[in-house]
Formats: C-alpha cells, structure tokens, sequence
C-alpha cells in the first residue's frame, strides 16, 4: 500500500463521532464528510487533531450538505507548519489498460484514535 500522507490527515471529533479530515488549502480549509460532524451547524467551532501530531486544534463549520456528505471547516489559529496540503483530485479514471488505487483513512469504532488505512484497488471488468 502507499504510504498515507499523515501530515494532511485531521482526525474531526464532532459532536457523536470523530472522522477524517484533509488539509486542502494553506489557508486552513479542512474536507472532511457531513455525517461526522451530524448534530452541528455552520457557525459551530469543532475540534480537529492533525494525524501526526496530535495538538487539538479548533475549527469552525463553513459548510455542510448532506447529501452529497460533505462538510468544510476553517481552522480558527494558524496552520502548523509541519501540516501538508493534501490536493483534492477525482475518482481513478480509466486510462486505457491502466487503473489507479484509491488511498482510504478513516476513524472507526475499531481505531477511533490511531484510525485505520486502506487501499481500494479497480479491477478491469470486475
């Protein structure tokens, strides 16, 4: 598997769960998925962890949909410095005979504080 790029990852700890979130821009903006952050609000301030690291941060709810489960947070203090930007990007495409893998990371009740990788891998025709 490739290695998960730790210094983008958030663990979001919202108001009934804690989920994953990325790092998108320099400036703070945190992805992460609308049902981990169910019960709050925009306006409302969370806490999120960078994956390496662990120094609480706060964020604010920018925004929530759900559908389609998509939720973006503003970190309210400064970016640390050893935190990645983590590009956002499409679903693999089929490149002629080439397919690419998906990187997964999540928080579930299994790990809920060092989370769990994973890795999707699209087989042709299956």
């Amino acid at each position: 598997m490739n290695e998960l790029p730790a210094a983008g990852v958030m663990r979001v700890i919202g108001p009934e769960s804690a989920g994953a979130g990325f790092l998108v821009t320099a400036g703070g903006l945190i992805v992460t998925c609308a049902h981990v952050l169910a019960g709050s609000a925009p306006g409302a301030t969370v806490r999120v962890e960078p994956h390496a690291g662990r120094q609480p941060l706060k964020a604010t709810v920018v925004l929530l949909k759900n559908p389609p489960d998509v939720a973006v947070l503003q970190l309210t203090g400064e970016v640390p410095r050893e935190a990645a930007v983590l590009p956002l990007g499409r679903s693999p495409q089929d490149d002629g005979d080439r397919w690419q893998g998906l990187l997964t990371f999540g928080y579930p009740r299994v790990r809920p504080e060092t989370g769990f990788p994973g890795e999707v891998t699209i087989i042709p025709g299956g």
